[in-house]
This record gives structure tokens, C-alpha cells and sequence, in this order.
């Protein structure tokens, strides 16, 4: 096991706060200024009565007569949401008064996350953006190929995950052996709903024995600047399309198992266009 560095291998998709429109939405323009809930209340909506999705849980309703206007952003018990205040979560909506929710506690190095150097590199990095249709990739490497859930069957020749194997089995530390990203802050450590990728390079291992494992060919170089300093190297791709999320900055977290039973927590902010 190396030493812990600063990176962290669950990869944190910060569920922020930049997604533009909403598919409950009726209507809405820019501009306005910043309301107590994280929106911009006094932005213009076409329907009254119509609602749409803000700060992740809340719902703010198009209300008005003459000059309808987005009301504040309430939860279900009725109380005002202020983005940027752990509370902004996984809606589509226009701005936050806040930024992103705070990171998930899990991507702090130490206890669980004790082996995160692991994660060696991310494409898209934190800062960059990746369209509808594209790939979120993590590089793992180790001197052991990382293990994946037991039984799991991936196709030596394309990648592709052609039988998934016993993904609800979990290993020592009470997380998933198989490989999972979370959206904040429906995260690991709150219940959060895992997302398994949809292809795998490299090495892998398919049992929750330490070694080399199995080996698919075709995968990518990791971004420039990663560190490969240990024998074992698997690429994991996950595709934005069957992540569901709408174009917006989101914080992302990774679940990833080393090769010696460690595991790795990182945290990155994506944006998807």
C-alpha cells in the first residue's frame, strides 16, 4: 500500500449549482436578483402555477398575474432552501447564491478512504466540461489490478461489461466491491444511488483476491502528468447519457476497491454541457 496522498479516489461530482432551465419548468428568463433561497425570484416565468425543480429537493412555483415571477425555493415541509448551504443537490436551475454543496465527508483523506493516491487521473479533470453522449473516466493504478464486483464478466476484446456480476456484494468495509460514482450529495455515506460503469480497460479482478487479475486491451493513457507508478493499471468509463443528469456543474464521487482491499475517495467538479 502507498503512502496517502492528497487525491481521493471516490470521485465527488459536485452537484452544483450552474444547470440552466428545468424540464418541470414552464417558462423563465435570465437575470434577477438572488433570492433567500438560492434563486432568482424575481425571474420572469410564462405560466403561473407551473413549478420546477430547485436546490435538489426544493420546488419553486411560477406565481403572479400581470408580470408572473419565480417564487423562493421551498422544501417539502415548506421551508426556504438556500443553495450552496448543503442543500443544493441534483434540480436544474438557474443559479445559487452559495456554489456547490460542500464536499462529501468520504472524500477527505483518512479512515475509509485511506488509500486515495490510487486515482491517478480523471477525464473530464475538475474545471473541464463533457457533452451529452460522452464518457466520465477514472484511471486506478496499483500493485494489485482493482477489484470489481466477484463474478463480473467483461469482454477481453471491446470493454464492455457483457455480464455484471454480484454488484450488491460489498467488501470488508461495508462498501461495494464493484466500482461506483456517486452524485453529491447523494453520496456513499448517505445511501446515495451507486452508478456502475459501463466499460473497463486495463487490469482488473473479478474475485476479491489480491493479483493480477484479467487484462482488456485498448486502454487509454491516462491524462498527462498522471503517475504510474505501480505495475497494475485499469481505465473505468462511465457514460454521461446513463448518468440522467441535465447540463450543470456537479460534484461526482467514486467508490473504487485497490487490489489489496484498500480503498480510494476523490472528489471532482465536472460540468456537463
Amino acid at each position: 500500500m502507498r503512502a496517502l496522498s492528497s487525491s481521493l479516489l471516490l470521485i465527488c461530482f459536485a452537484l452544483g449549482c450552474a444547470a440552466k432551465g428545468s424540464g418541470a419548468s414552464s417558462g423563465g428568463g435570465a437575470g434577477g436578483s438572488s433570492s433567500p433561497g438560492g434563486m432568482d425570484a424575481t425571474q420572469s416565468c410564462s405560466a403561473p402555477g407551473a413549478t420546477r425543480a430547485c436546490c435538489g429537493a426544493g420546488t419553486q412555483t411560477c406565481a403572479g398575474v400581470e408580470f408572473p415571477t419565480w417564487g423562493p425555493c421551498l422544501g417539502a415541509d415548506g421551508a426556504t432552501l438556500t443553495c450552496g448551504q448543503g442543500t443544493c443537490a441534483s434540480g436544474e436551475f438557474s443559479s445559487c447564491d452559495g456554489g456547490a454543496p460542500p464536499l462529501p465527508m468520504l472524500c477527505k483523506a483518512g479512515g475509509v478512504n485511506n488509500e486515495p493516491e490510487i486515482l491517478v487521473g480523471y477525464a473530464p479533470a475538475t474545471g473541464q466540461s463533457v457533452g451529452a453522449g460522452g464518457q466520465i473516466k477514472v484511471w486506478v493504478n496499483d500493485e494489485g489490478a482493482p477489484i470489481i464486483a466477484p463474478g463480473e464478466i467483461v469482454d477481453a476484446t471491446t470493454g464492455m461489461i457483457t455480464t455484471a456480476g454480484d454488484r450488491s456484494a460489498k467488501a470488508p468495509d461495508g462498501y461495494l466491491w464493484e466500482p461506483a460514482l456517486y452524485i453529491a450529495p447523494q453520496s456513499a455515506e448517505t445511501g446515495g444511488t451507486p452508478h456502475f460503469p459501463s466499460l473497463i480497460f486495463g487490469d482488473y479482478n473479478n474475485t476479491t483476491q489480491k493479483g493480477g487479475g484479467l487484462h482488456v486491451a485498448g486502454m487509454e493513457p491516462p491524462p498527462a502528468g498522471s503517475v504510474l507508478s505501480e505495475k497494475y493499471t485499469a481505465e473505468l468509463v462511465w457514460s454521461v447519457d446513463a448518468l440522467g443528469l441535465a447540463p450543470g456543474s456537479y460534484i461526482a464521487e467514486f467508490v473504487i476497491h485497490d487490489g489489496d482491499r484498500d480503498r480510494g475517495i476523490g472528489c471532482v467538479t465536472i460540468t456537463i454541457q
